[in-house]
């Protein structure tokens, strides 16, 4: 009770992702089409056993029966498995768990921690949160701590998991939703959690390893889903218009010039020219004619690639249609990129050939070899046997890409458009229905992969797939998608259109998450991580989330620098319109990607009852004389917390004049750290002086169970004894003009940041 009050009762404070023309030469180049770019003190205090270092994980699911005798929960909707990987964001240790549970303390708010840029704190109720129908078990909860700072009609969206230490398998039993379920808060729901979060009786049994020395840990992971912006769109460009481009060379047999440039010349915003060595390049000099074709404007690539088919051509130029005329053609099919800017065929033409053929085909000799003609083309690739044509295999039908383009968030959705990229809603995902959504299982194996619907976008990369059946026609084997950054690492998606048959993928989409910097990260490196998949369903207007089950952690290290699923996706899913992943032949993936890092932060909580040092007797003389309103003990120290007491002898406020007024004052509120309490229970005690053996001593005593903060730093009681009992010769509470005050903490709840 603060000073004034009158009532002997105690309030509890509270705080709410090429061809050859022989006389007369042409040299023409088909593009196909393209990809086109745009641009551990905490650790070391509780003990190394209790909190493994990270290793391989492959965790269990739990097995109710074998760790424990009764059911975890009732509630279907939660997974509980089994990590060696310590909590990311915060550890709480509670020490003498048994004499809290027989407190009446009903919950407990931790310290706050800061993730994804708020602050968030763990609200534990020791006997269960019985209004939830908590009974009969621990409660656990996050919180978002600082929601009286946000701005107006603030939403946060959360994927959470939290954990207790099991010590006989030195792995943490991991609890959260099921199926990745995210959840929201916001300004009517501050906090969500389990109200079944463990069992009391699992708890309190020694064969299941939660408790070690009437300890025991809890944990917490928070990933805050915030939409990055971040993604790109790969576009399937076949033969396209303005695709072919025809260089006419004069006066060829009279050039000296070692190479010849063309003009630049523009397909689909990429710039290119022909490269052309009259008497070959390199081993062909001498010999042959050598044709390159250049990508001139490679700055636009910004360290990406340009897959493009091609084709590059020698005119045969004859005039008789009687003849056949027998240009000569050579195809390649190429990444573009920084360190590879030209490609072409050295020995495209040999000369004793274009001199040959003027000599003995008389229709051709009446157009001497003063001219060529070359054409680039790119285009579509027919079924050619290629077999005697040097430097080129045997190639089948395929597209061509333009790089991919990073587009900003709102370029990236207005694209789109807003139907494709619903707002984020409350989130409910229902588990997806496979015979609702399409006729065919979209995973053979559905024991270790989750898939459900969601409404929110993937926070940090969006990748969109334009003619997708163009690219599922080309003989390309993967796609590598550009960098994004997460958790300090860069990372990238790696998609096989016709799956990874090495790993299985065949009739699928495969689909991976590739760390891509793993060359510049020191020695012995290892990124532990979380991650999801997405592919947008246009008829349910959600994402299809796939994701390992009971959310499994994967790591990455320099023998494995990519995971993900062989069978994301089955290809007769995908291309069948009933189930909604095509719209205009164009497709939308996605990815986040969570980092477990350990932070370093967390707070152990001690129940001290009955300390050694928990009394202290304060002697005041010459009571009777003092004109002072209000007197103070000297300060005095109980498990290093300091309090002192202050006596007003003639009262204060109400009881002025009437009462002794009694307070117990936290003298040290800077130990309690910021906006923190410290729960006490004390007995403040006016002793009787009688020193009669036969007569039992009548002390005024009076008990308190309070919480200590800021903003309460004193409490006790404003009539602790009337004035006049107190004078009263009878009682003996002044002896020799003396009174004696005694202060006894009882059970003192201390907490520190470790």
């Amino acid at each position: 009770m603060n000073k004034g009050d009158t009532h002997n009762t105690a309030a509890k404070h509270t705080r709410t992702k090429p061809l050859v023309s022989f006389s007369q030469p042409l040299l023409q180049v088909f593009f196909s089409s393209k990809s086109s770019l745009p641009n551990p003190h905490f650790i070391r205090s509780f003990g190394d056993q209790r909190f493994p270092a990270m290793a391989d994980e492959k965790p269990p699911v739990v097995a109710e029966k074998t760790l424990h005798p009764t059911s975890l929960c009732n509630t279907t909707s939660i997974s509980r498995t089994l990590r060696s990987i310590q909590p990311a964001h915060y550890l709480f240790k509670v020490e003498s768990l048994s004499v809290l549970l027989n407190t009446d303390i009903e919950k407990y708010e931790s310290g706050s921690f800061e993730v994804g840029g708020y602050k968030w704190s763990l609200c534990i109720y020791p006997n269960g949160n019985k209004k939830s129908d908590g009974e009969g078990h621990i409660s656990l909860y996050l919180e978002i701590s600082d929601a009286q700072n946000l701005p107006l009609g603030w939403e946060v969206t959360v994927n959470f998991k939290f954990f207790v230490f099991n010590h006989i398998d030195e792995k943490y039993l991991t609890v959260q939703d099921a199926d990745g379920k995210v959840r929201h808060f916001n300004a009517m729901k501050t906090r969500c959690g389990f109200a079944q979060f463990l069992s009391l009786d699992v708890l309190k049994d020694p064969c299941n390893g939660y408790l070690m020395d009437d300890s025991c840990i809890f944990g917490a992971e928070v990933f805050v889903i915030k939409y990055s912006g971040k993604g790109e769109s790969l576009s399937m460009i076949k033969d396209p218009v303005d695709g072919t481009f025809t260089w006419t060379i004069e006066n060829f047999s009279a050039l000296n010039q070692e190479v010849l440039y063309s003009e630049i010349f523009t397909v689909k915003d990429l710039k290119w020219k022909l490269v052309v060595y009259p008497k070959g390049n390199n081993k062909a000099k001498n010999k042959s004619l050598s044709l390159f074709l250049e990508l001139t404007n490679r700055e636009t690539l910004h360290q990406r690639k340009l897959y493009t088919a091609f084709e590059l051509l020698i005119k045969d130029q004859c005039n008789d249609e009687n003849v056949k005329p027998s240009h000569v053609k050579s195809n390649g099919k190429v990444w573009f990129r920084d360190t590879n800017k030209s490609w072409g065929f050295h020995n495209v033409l040999y000369w004793f050939l274009l001199l040959f053929s003027s000599l003995t085909n008389p229709k051709r000799i009446s157009n001497p070899p003063s001219k060529h003609v070359l054409t680039c083309r790119e285009y579509q690739l027919p079924s050619t046997n290629h077999q005697n044509i040097p430097f080129l295999p045997r190639s089948t039908p395929s597209a061509v890409f333009f790089p991919s383009k990073s587009t900003l968030p709102t370029h990236f959705i207005q694209s789109f458009g807003d139907q494709r990229f619903p707002a984020m809603a409350d989130e409910k995902p229902p588990v997806v229905a496979e015979k609702t959504l399409h006729p065919t299982s979209i995973f053979n194996s559905t024991t270790s992969i989750s898939r459900t619907l969601r409404s929110i976008k993937p926070a940090h990369y969006l990748f969109r797939v334009e003619s997708v059946s163009v690219l599922l026609n080309t003989d390309i084997e993967k796609y590598e998608s550009g960098s994004f950054k997460v958790g300090g690492y860069r990372w990238r998606l790696c998609l096989y259109p016709n799956g990874n048959k090495k790993s299985g993928g065949e009739d699928h989409i495969s689909l991976y998450l590739e760390i891509s910097d793993a060359q510049k990260l020191p020695v012995g490196w290892e990124v532990t991580v979380n991650f999801k998949l997405f592919v947008f369903n246009h008829i349910h207007e959600k994402y299809l989330t796939v994701q390992d089950a009971d959310g499994k952690v994967r790591d990455f290290n320099v023998m494995k620098s990519r995971c993900g699923f062989a069978q994301f996706l089955s290809l007769d899913v995908l291309k069948d319109p009933c189930n909604g992943y095509l719209m205009d032949d164009s497709c939308i993936f996605g990815a986040e990607v969570f980092v477990i890092k350990y932070s370093g932060k967390g707070e152990c909580l001690s129940m001290i009852k009955d300390p050694d040092d928990g009394t202290f007797t304060w002697v005041i003389e010459n009571f009777s004389t003092l004109n002072e309103e209000v007197l103070y003990s000297e300060t005095f120290t109980i498990k290093e917390i300091k309090w002192k007491l202050s006596l007003y002898p003639k009262g204060n406020g109400k009881v002025k004049n009437k009462s002794l007024c009694l307070f117990l004052e936290l003298a040290d509120c800077e130990t309690l750290h910021h906006q923190r309490k410290l729960y006490t229970e004390f007995e403040l005690l006016i002793k009787d002086q009688c020193n009669d053996e036969n007569v039992e001593p009548s002390h005024v005593k009076s008990n308190a169970k309070v919480w200590f903060c800021d903003s309460n730093k004193e409490w006790g009681f404003a009539d602790m004894v009337s004035l006049s009992d107190l004078n009263d010769k009878s009682k003996d509470f002044l002896l020799n003009d003396s009174l004696i005050v005694e202060a006894k903490i009882l059970l003192m709840m201390h907490s520190k940041n470790i």
